[in-house]
Formats: structure tokens, sequence, C-alpha cells
């Protein structure tokens, strides 16, 4: 319509202004070339090659100045896309290569399905022959052509099982791997992102999915196409990436600072151990972090302490160069370094009701100051009457 066409741009982005670049810094490292010694229609963004430069060299297809490694090479060879050349290549080290070309080939042609769910194994056996999917087009044979060229650039066997594609996916999209949270049907990616699926797919309640295609907001996007992934496959195929590392923080959940030993693949917790005597400076940072980041309501303020906070608060407007600013913004900003130092050996929130929280701020004044205080802001005046008050 007339109102449409106002609403459009002039001209449609660039395609290589939003592409995935992995495939072309691949290219060009084959080539012993820089992208800025080309000439370009339009040239590939900097902050987008060098995106896809660092996860080239997370798979090892690249050194870190550029030059091709023999992975690299291996991976161009198959002529797939280089997610894909990666998996492939990985997979058959672990013997799934047969897997890897079907989930290649799902991926790479589009192979359509009947099926509403977000199950790539439907799919997966369509392709195979078996009546779990139906698809309709040219694009199953197009894929079947491809997962069977690939079999025999691999030299792996025709027996594949659905049932390996989520650890198959994973290689592929490590972060990717989703860990199922809160409410059915709703995930944390290894990344950091959330993730849903629809309700009602067959895949909800899977404790892990590894997802090849997720849309939406970085917030909370849809999962289209994934697979289940068994804790033993994971460890299989991605056990290297793990890391075991002390985690002392705040825990909204429980409500209290937690200490404990957390085994990570990216954001998600796969195990947590509990550390029976966490370090006093551990503690002491966990919940000065806590009071920075869920506000001052976790310390036993109380009215004498907040007036006390105000008398300072007034000798500081008269001169602003002599006297702290212990104001909930400035407070908060500066948590490691006025609290921090007293919280050592609290280990839970109820122990900081004990915190002697005017003895902590009366610290930020000097002996003279506090003297002064009295002085500039006394508590109490004495009338002509001879009234305190």
């Amino acid at each position: 319509s007339e109102a449409d066409h106002r609403h459009l741009s002039a001209f449609d982005r660039p395609e290589i202004s939003t592409a995935d670049l992995r495939g072309l810094v691949l290219q060009l490292a084959r080539w012993g070339a820089q992208a800025d010694e080309l000439s370009w229609l339009d040239a590939p963004p900097a902050s987008a090659l060098d995106e896809a430069g660092r996860a080239l060299q997370a798979v090892g297809a690249v050194e870190p100045g550029g030059r091709i490694t023999p992975h690299g090479k291996a991976m161009l060879e198959l002529g797939a896309e280089p997610t894909l050349g990666h998996m492939l290549i990985r997979a058959r080290e672990l013997d799934l290569g047969a897997g890897a070309c079907d989930v290649a080939a799902v991926l790479s042609g589009r192979v359509p399905s009947m099926s509403r769910t977000a199950d790539i194994r439907d799919r997966l056996a369509a392709l195979g022959g078996h009546p779990r999917g139906e698809t309709r087009g040219g694009a199953l044979a197009d894929a079947r052509k491809a997962a069977q060229r690939w079999r025999r650039q691999l030299h792996v066997g025709d027996a594949a099982d659905p049932d390996d594609a989520g650890a198959v996916i994973a290689l592929a999209f490590p972060e990717r791997v989703a860990q199922q949270r809160g409410a059915a049907g709703s995930y944390r990616l290894a990344s950091g992102r959330g993730a849903e699926l629809p309700a009602g797919d067959g895949l909800v309640g899977q404790p892990f999915l590894a997802v090849a295609e997720v849309d939406g907001d970085p917030q909370s996007g849809r999962i289209h196409l994934a697979a289940p992934l068994e804790r033993s496959d994971l460890v299989r195929v991605l056990g290297d990436e793990f890391v075991r590392e002390p985690h002392v923080a705040w825990d909204d959940e429980r409500g209290d600072v937690v200490a404990e030993h957390q085994t990570r693949l990216g954001a998600l917790v796969l195990k947590r151990e509990p550390i029976r005597q966490p370090s006093g400076h551990q503690l002491a940072e966990a919940w000065a972090e806590a009071v920075a980041a869920r506000g001052l309501e976790l310390l036993p303020f109380t009215e004498r302490i907040d007036e006390w906070r105000d008398r300072v608060a007034f000798a500081r407007a008269l001169c602003p160069d002599d006297w702290p600013d212990l104001s909930d913004e400035h407070l908060l900003r500066s948590t490691a370094d006025w609290l921090a130092p007293h919280l050592h050996g609290i280990r839970r929130r109820k122990d900081l009701a004990a915190l002697d929280l005017r003895a902590v701020l009366e610290a930020q004044l000097g002996w003279k100051q506090q003297r002064e205080l009295d002085r500039i802001a006394p508590t109490h005046l004495e009338v002509p009457s001879g009234s305190t008050i």
C-alpha cells in the first residue's frame, strides 16, 4: 500500500553488513589475503570480521595471526559452511560421522517437516525414509545427496542414529547448549541468552537441549530446531570446555550468599559442590557485592543510624570537601571500600543482624571529625529556659 511504501527504507541493507562472515574469513585465510586488501561494493564491517576470526580461532581453523590451519583447510574441502564443516570433522573423530552428515544436510537444505515440533529427529527420520516425519518438495532429495557426498568425503558408513543428533548439534553450536530453568519450556543457553519452546512441543521437559535454530530478542528467543542432549553425551563432546571454579556469591533463589564449587559450560551450571569452609575474604567480597546489587535493605539500618547519617549530610552540605558522602547512592557504589573489611566471618544473612553498622559507618570519620560533628550538628540544643530539645 502507499502507506506501507512510505515507511520503507530507500534500499535494503547490504547482506554483507548482517551476514555471518566466518566463511568469508576462512576463504581469505586460505588465499593469504586481508579484507582491506580487496575492493568491495560494500566493505564488510570490521567488528563482524573480528568476531568471525575469533570464532574460527576457537575451533582451530585459523591461527591468531590469521593463517589457515590444516583443520581449516579440511573444513573448506567439505563445501559446508564453517560451523557445519567443523562439526562434521569433529563428529567423525567421535564416531558420530554418519549422524553428523544427516544433521548437516538437514541444516544446509532446510528440509521442511509437516510436524510442528522443534525436534530435529523428525526431519532426520524423513531423511532416512522413515515415517516419523513427512516432507515435501525437492529439499529432501537434495539433502540426501548432500549427506551421501559428505559420507564419501569423510569415509563413514550409512548407519546413523537420530538420537545422536543432540551430541552432533552441540559440537556445531556449543554456545546453544540449553539447560531447563523455571517454567516448562524455558531454557538458558550456554551463551547466557534465554530461549523458549512453544507450549505443547514434544521437547518440553527435556533437561538439556542442543539448539540448532533460535530467533527472537537477545533476552528470550524462540527455539525452532533442537534435539535432546543426554548429560553423558554433553560430557563426551564438550567435556574439555567445562570449567570448575569456586563460586561465592549471592543467590536470589535462596536469599543468601552461597559458597560452592561450580562446574560450568559458559553460563550453565552443570554441577554444584558445597565449599565447607570458604575464606573470610571470599565471603566478605560476596556480601559486599550482594549489598551493592540488592540494596541497603540487607543491612541492619535503624532510625538512630539514619538520623546520624542525616547529621553527617548536614555537615557535608556546609563543607563538602571535609566530610564523607554517606548517601545511599554512594554507599551502594563503594561497598568494597567501606563495608567489605567488616564482613569477615559473616556466613549467613541472619548473621548480618549482629553487625555493628553504626561503628562501621563511624569508621568513615576520623576521631576529630566525630567530635566536630557534635559541635556542628548536635543531637540536642539547650535553650534559655534550661530545657534540652
